[in-house]
């Protein structure tokens, strides 16, 4: 047999394979989309096999140049990117590492899009639906003591705050987009009757799910995408896309501040908050450390606005100048972590 033909099976070998591994990695995707709202384990444990499929792959170079044509995929590498080249001159070392960290979810979509088979994107995101279902039914548990709390994050996971495995701030960001998917498929998918009725049903429960938890983010966040999504949809009728829209809005609100004592307490603590803020100056909550946060803040970037103070000696950068220039600051400024 000659080389040539030698090298001619060892390529077919290698398409093969490539294929092959292709398609493990996208059953794992599915995977890692179930386990993301409900195990963390399971998240890091798929997230492991799919980044050692894309090693034993090979053509890495060929693989990420066609992921990076993707715009959105654009956007995340390069704030990745700016976390890594602001490295230079860091003084805080500890800080910067548990910012890379913390910033690496930035490159999970690069990693995906050099697999994901356009064939699995609906399993993929029946995954994921499947997967906060399952989190909305152990939440309900929890909320109406069916099942043990299951405490994380200091005193999150009890009856009055149910997020089984996030934080609150976490969990309702997932169920915001969760619920603004729903409402994207029961508009543009063509599934029968009984389909849509269970999307209803399931955007129904997860809607009230986001009122029994005490994250404000996901509140907000709920509002802002539903109005966006309803904008989408009547892009040519911009006076029904708001209205209707505010009706959806209105009456989900409405009910959680009548029936969910946890969104009572949290907006009445929104209102004490902002009226201590403007009215006495006072930041020492949790909504007025961010304000201080974004109010100092602009003085930074003022005085650092091409190189910053480096990835990392972001927080100790701050806290420097509230000490020095607003003293009276410094508890709300020492209160938060990142």
């Amino acid at each position: 047999m000659s080389i040539s033909s030698y090298y001619n099976k060892l390529i077919e070998y290698r398409q093969v394979q490539e294929v092959r591994l292709n398609t493990w990695a996208n059953h794992l995707i599915v995977l890692f989309a179930f386990f993301l709202p409900v195990s963390m384990g399971g998240r890091q444990s798929t997230l492991f096999l799919i980044m050692l499929l894309f090693l034993l792959r090979g053509r890495y170079f060929d693989y990420l140049k066609e992921g990076l044509k993707d715009r959105l995929v654009q956007a995340f590498a390069i704030y990745f990117a700016v976390h890594v080249i602001w490295l230079i001159g860091t003084d805080n070392f500890e800080m910067a590492k548990k910012v890379l960290h913390d910033a690496k979810y930035l490159l999970y979509p690069l990693l995906f899009s050099t697999f994901i088979d356009k064939r699995y994107v609906t399993r993929m995101m029946s995954a994921f639906f499947l997967g906060m279902l399952l989190s909305e039914l152990w939440s309900y548990g929890i909320f109406f003591e069916i099942l043990p709390p299951h405490l994380h994050d200091g005193d999150m996971g009890g009856p009055s705050d149910p997020t089984p495995v996030f934080h609150h701030t976490h969990y309702g960001f997932m169920l915001a987009v969760t619920l603004t998917l729903i409402l994207q498929r029961f508009f543009y998918a063509k599934d029968s009757v009984w389909v849509k009725g269970i999307m209803i049903v399931f955007f129904i429960t997860a809607t009230i799910n986001i009122f029994i938890t005490a994250g404000r983010t996901g509140y907000v966040l709920f509002i802002i995408l539903l109005l966006t999504l309803f904008l989408l949809v009547y892009r040519k009728k911009v006076l029904i896309a708001v209205t209707a829209a505010m009706v959806v809005i209105s009456i989900s609100v409405i009910l959680a501040f009548n029936f969910s004592v946890t969104f009572q307490q949290r907006f009445q603590q929104t209102v004490t908050s902002i009226e201590s803020l403007y009215l006495r100056g006072d930041y020492n909550s949790s909504l007025g450390t961010r304000a201080a946060i974004l109010f100092h803040s602009k003085e930074l970037v003022k005085d650092n606005w091409l190189f910053g103070v480096g990835t990392g000696d972001h927080m100790d950068a701050m806290r420097d100048n509230i000490a020095k220039n607003y003293p009276q600051h410094a508890k709300a400024a020492n209160y938060v972590q990142h």
